[in-house]
């Protein structure tokens, strides 16, 4: 049974573990979730800016529409943006017209829009330019992501596409934004861990004090049965025993049971009154001096009488086993004998004694 109990607490230990690795590992993921959330809401926030920096180009174009090519536009972009973190593109039709990248080269001179925008995203976001107004998305360049804002405008009766587009890292990987990120990343793991440890540790103190309670519980079990067994035994060594002085009338009934055999007939019983606790106290001394062990006597304080209970005696022998002991404050009201013949249980005798008294 112990080591069942060990195993059912072990068990328990083991859940409230697991748990609290379950809850920390949800708890990460949401954190995660929320993290790459609030990324997705500044490069938001940054293309939104972008888009304003874009559409500042193409009023500027609109502005110059007298100009008769389209170097006037790169001359604009160029001298609005000398940034080597955007990247510049400018397209008629779908041929690629210019590309400013970080190396500022003319390398993809003579290239079509589906040659540079060679992923599926950048192609759909280039078809689906709007004219004069700036949109942005997310698009996928030689296997990097780009916040991408871009256009359509008409200058000198041909439709170009303009489209600026930033790497995210430069935004992500700012040293003020980047600290943030880390010094947060590691608040949530130290918070995670510290309620990991706290309900571990809260688990093992609760099936100790839960095992220590179930120690105690077997002990107070244990010595509750120790303590009926020896109420047993003393009630039953009481019950036979008729060196001790008296016995209370709640141990007649237990008595009168253990008499029920034929082998204890004759037994009289006899019913006694006394008048003060001082008369009955006289009168148990002498008994316990002068009676027979067979005499065995039980009080009943609240109705201030006396059972003698003559095992082996018939009415006249135990009449006159006690009838010397009694005087005037102690009084002997009634006297029925059990011999096998009159068909008298000792319930019935008892029972007949206490009406007769009453009568």
């Amino acid at each position: 049974m112990f080591k069942n109990k060990e195993k059912i607490q072990l068990n328990t230990l083991s859940i409230w573990i697991l748990f609290s690795f379950v809850i920390a590992a949800a708890g990460a993921l949401f954190a995660w979730v929320q993290i790459s959330g609030y990324e997705k809401g500044v490069m938001e926030i940054y293309a939104t800016q972008q888009d304003a920096y874009v559409q500042f180009v193409l009023d500027q174009v609109n502005l110059n529409q007298e100009a008769q090519d389209e170097s006037v536009i790169i001359d604009i972009i160029g001298t609005l943006d000398s940034s080597g973190n955007k990247f510049w593109t400018l397209s008629a039709e779908e041929t690629l017209l210019f590309v400013k990248d970080v190396l500022e080269t003319n390398r993809y001179k003579g290239f079509t829009t589906k040659t540079y925008y060679i992923s599926e995203c950048a192609e759909h976001f280039i078809d689906n330019l709007s004219l004069n107004k700036v949109t942005h998305s997310l698009v996928e360049l030689n296997d990097k992501e780009y916040i991408a804002s871009g256009a359509e405008f008409l200058y000198q009766g041909e439709t170009y596409q303009i489209c600026l587009l930033t790497n995210p890292e430069v935004v992500l990987d700012h040293n003020a934004y980047l600290g943030a990120k880390i010094n947060l990343c590691l608040a949530i793991a130290v918070i995670l861990c510290v309620f990991a440890i706290t309900v571990i540790a809260l688990a093992r103190k609760s099936s100790k004090k839960s095992r220590q309670l179930k120690e105690e519980k077997e002990k107070n079990t244990n010595l509750t049965k120790m303590a009926e067994q020896l109420n047993r035994e003393l009630s039953m060594n009481n019950l036979y025993d008729a060196g001790q002085a008296v016995f209370q009338a709640e141990f007649l009934p237990m008595f009168l049971e253990k008499l029920k055999k034929d082998e204890y007939l004759p037994v009289t019983v006899m019913l006694l009154e006394y008048d003060n606790e001082k008369t009955l106290s006289f009168f148990l001394e002498d008994c316990y001096l002068m009676l027979n062990k067979k005499i065995f006597r039980f009080r009943d304080d609240k109705n201030k009488k006396i059972f003698l209970v003559a095992v082996k005696y018939d009415g006249k022998e135990a009449v006159k086993a006690v009838d010397w002991l009694l005087y005037r404050e102690i009084r002997l009201v009634g006297t029925e004998c059990i011999d096998g013949k009159n068909g008298l249980t000792l319930e019935q005798v008892v029972n007949k004694l206490c009406r007769a008294e009453e009568e």
